[in-house]
């Protein structure tokens, strides 16, 4: 559900996933170490103010809990991003930080959850044919993560 009321934007999002497992053959490299959920619920509350015409300010925080495949309860996690934008039909500059927990959108063969830092992008239009684009982020994996699970870091630009 979104609204939109003035200069702000709010929305929630209740979101089921079941994986059945007898079904699974093998194929369950498709899930993170630690995010082998057969079941997972989000509930996520999203807002944005547009401050102007081209900047605002947006964030997201939801509240998951799952099930793994062995029946054990992962319990609640509260996963939540937040940032500012710019958006003109010629430049488009993103940042924000996400602290995401391991039951934040647990699709099968997705590294979604399980991870927070900083992101940030540029894009600029010359023409309608051509633009440039770069990004930079700055990832590792949260700590609601168990002993067994491995600790990964990841660099990109």
């Amino acid at each position: 559900y979104r609204r939109k009321i003035g200069n702000l934007e709010t929305g929630v999002r209740l979101l089921h996933l079941d994986t059945i497992a007898s079904e699974l053959d093998g194929s369950r490299q498709l899930f993170p170490v630690g995010q082998q959920f057969d079941k997972a619920d989000n509930l996520s509350f999203y807002t944005a103010y547009h401050a102007g015409e081209h900047f605002r300010l947006y964030g997201e925080a939801t509240e998951g809990r799952a099930t793994q495949l062995n029946g054990t309860s992962f319990g609640r996690s509260l996963s939540y991003f937040f940032g500012p934008s710019w958006e003109s039909q010629r430049l488009t500059i993103r940042a924000n930080y996400a602290n995401l927990t391991s039951t934040y959108l647990p699709v099968a063969g997705y590294w979604v959850g399980n991870r927070r830092g900083p992101y940030g992008e540029i894009r600029y239009r010359f023409t309608q044919k051509l633009e440039v684009f770069g990004s930079a982020s700055q990832y590792s994996t949260t700590p609601d993560r168990s002993p067994s699970t491995p600790e990964f870091r990841s660099d990109s630009t």
